[in-house]
């Protein structure tokens, strides 16, 4: 419930900010929902649980925030500038993912 709560004040958060309410409400809700979809496939998928949990946290806010950015960048710049979006946000994904697993190995 309090994830839930969250993601629907970071929409009224964007909003209050000059977003419009359609891209607010698509870009948060595709978000969350592939940032739960993903933390709980890592988390599930390693053994140890509190490895498991961490890992899938992490994962989970890493690819919630690339969905975000880059329904946003459909929504603002068309998909011809989607390409780039990609690249960059998956090198940066990347870079934490291997940071977490140095972290935690």
């Amino acid at each position: 419930m309090r994830w839930r709560s969250r993601a629907v004040a970071g929409v009224a958060y964007e909003i209050s900010q000059g977003k419009d309410p359609v891209q607010a409400t698509v870009s948060g809700a595709a978000g969350f929902g592939a940032s739960v979809a993903a933390g709980a496939i890592v988390g599930s998928a390693i053994p140890v649980p509190v490895v498991g949990t961490v890992a899938g946290a992490i994962v989970g806010v890493g690819v919630g925030v690339f969905t975000s950015g880059m329904v946003d960048s459909l929504w603002e710049n068309g998909i011809d500038e989607v390409g780039g979006a990609i690249a960059d946000a998956g090198s940066a994904v990347a870079g934490g993912v291997k940071d977490a697993w140095d972290a935690i190995f």
